[in-house]
């Protein structure tokens, strides 16, 4: 949670997506640019602070997979540009963009852990009382 947190913190800061040699910060895109990025981003950011206090993990599972949709889709988009003849406007993704990917994938990770933990304790705790009873 605070790991996947920090990652998306620190991507604000970083280049999210690349034109050429300059790079477009999360930040700049909040600030000057009216982008829906920005929605995914914002719902990963809850997702991980929801995983940091403990809430019920498909809520956050839902979360971090809907806002994962959206950097997805913009590196979908940024990949499928093709060659536009010049590498001065050549798109890519940025550092801060693969960031959110990463932080996304620890998000998920820790959720998908955390469920499986919980049935094996829930199984162990069940076994647990039918041996008491025997």
């Amino acid at each position: 949670g605070i790991i996947s947190i920090l990652l998306f913190f620190i991507s604000f800061f970083l280049p999210f997506y690349n034109i050429g040699s300059n790079g477009v910060t999360l930040w700049y895109i909040l600030t000057e640019i009216p982008n829906n990025d920005l929605i995914g981003i914002f719902v990963l950011f809850v997702g991980g602070i929801m995983l940091f206090a403990n809430v019920d993990m498909n809520i956050i599972k839902t979360a971090t997979i809907i806002g994962i949709c959206f950097p997805f889709y913009r590196f979908y988009k940024i990949v499928s540009v093709g060659d536009i003849g010049s590498s001065y406007l050549q798109p890519s993704f940025g550092i801060g963009g693969y960031l959110i990917l990463i932080g996304a994938g620890i998000q998920l990770y820790a959720c998908f852990s955390s469920t499986i933990e919980d049935n094996t304790n829930k199984r162990n705790i069940t076994h647990l009382n039918k041996s008491k009873e025997d």
